[in-house]
This record gives structure tokens, C-alpha cells and sequence, in this order.
């Protein structure tokens, strides 16, 4: 019999609910955008720069996870620091390079909604390099894989399921962006197609 500890790890009643909810629904991610251009210089100075995350909800190898905040490094990333303004963010809460090693799993989780109260606050993650074999980020029942780097994706955070794994056998960077959004994003995210950013 599996030990009681590894049976379950959230609430039954609240998760089947979500399940319910989310059986038939549509892929809840939007692809906003596309950055073309070359930043592997500015990665090879945030994997210097990394330290341990302070913070994560991972239940798996949480000693994997790495994190660059940009607003700390003002300067030395400045294509990293640029995709959010052309993305229209104005005050940033986060910009943070997160680097998931091999092994690192993030369980599913819902950011706070408190966070979200604003109608203007909004969240984007942006892959920085190539999705590889057992690279995922899954939304609710939705799993993508094999991206492109500078592919730009957008949920509803505080309402949907996410969360990520590595069993690839390379670090797997991200862009995570929040903060206050402008025109520009409401714009991103009423096109049909995603936009195409030259860096």
C-alpha cells in the first residue's frame, strides 16, 4: 500500500470540482507573442548570476530552482529588460529569469487572486530557449512542449491549474513577467495572431 503521505496532496473535494470545471474546457493559454533575436549572451550573465529560489511551491527537488531578478541587475540584461516593455508592461512587480534543473518539478498550483484585484495586472511567462524532450508547462489539462524560444504565453493565473517539470537533461529558462499593463498588451491580447518582436 502507498504511504498515506504520498496518497494525495491537496483538498479532494475543491480539486474534483476544478476537474469538473476544467474536463471539457478550451486550451487556456494564449500565445501573445513571438521575440525574434539572439539574448544567449544575456542568459550566459544570468546563469552567473543565479541564486536558489527564496520561494516555490515545488514538493519536488526545490533546490533545483534558480531565479535572476532583473530589477537587481539593472543594465546587464537589457534584450531581457526590453521584452517587457514592448510588451507593455509599465510597473513591473516581477521580472525574474527562473532556471529549472533537471529534476525540478513545480506541482500544480493558483497564484493568489489577491494579486490579480487589479484589472490591470497582468502575468506572462516567455521561454527563453527551445523547449526540449521532457521540458513541460502544463495548464489545467493542457500540456505544451517543444516551444520556440521568445514565445510568449499568457493564462488566467489566479483560475487555472499550473505548473512545470524538467526531465529533460539541460536547465530550462523562463521570463517571468507581472505588473501593471498599458494599451499595448490589452492590443496583444486582443489579436488573433501573435505579434512578431525583432530584438
Amino acid at each position: 500500500m502507498v504511504p498515506s503521505k504520498f496518497e494525495y496532496f491537496g483538498s479532494d473535494t475543491y480539486d474534483q470540482e476544478r476537474l469538473t470545471i476544467f474536463k471539457n474546457q478550451e486550451n487556456p493559454v494564449k500565445i501573445l507573442a513571438k521575440f525574434q533575436g539572439d539574448w544567449m549572451d544575456e542568459l550566459d550573465t544570468a546563469v552567473s548570476l543565479a541564486t536558489k529560489a527564496e520561494y516555490t511551491p515545488s514538493e519536488f527537488h526545490p533546490e533545483y530552482l534558480y531565479v535572476v531578478p532583473l530589477f537587481k541587475h539593472p543594465g546587464k540584461m537589457p534584450k531581457l529588460e526590453k521584452m517587457a516593455r514592448l510588451l507593455g508592461f509599465e510597473k513591473l512587480s516581477i521580472s525574474n529569469v527562473q532556471m529549472q534543473r533537471p529534476g525540478c518539478v513545480i506541482s500544480k498550483h493558483t497564484d493568489p487572486a489577491e494579486q490579480f484585484e487589479n484589472p490591470k495586472h497582468k502575468q506572462v511567462i516567455i521561454t527563453l530557449t527551445a523547449g526540449e524532450h521532457g521540458q513541460i508547462l502544463g495548464f489545467n489539462n493542457h500540456i505544451v512542449s517543444h516551444w520556440e524560444p521568445g514565445t510568449v504565453m499568457y493564462t488566467d493565473y489566479p483560475n487555472v491549474w499550473h505548473f512545470t517539470a524538467n526531465a529533460s537533461w539541460h536547465t530550462r529558462p523562463i521570463l517571468l513577467i507581472a505588473g501593471e499593463i498599458n494599451d499595448t498588451f490589452q492590443s496583444l491580447l486582443d489579436n488573433n495572431e501573435p505579434t512578431i518582436f525583432q530584438l
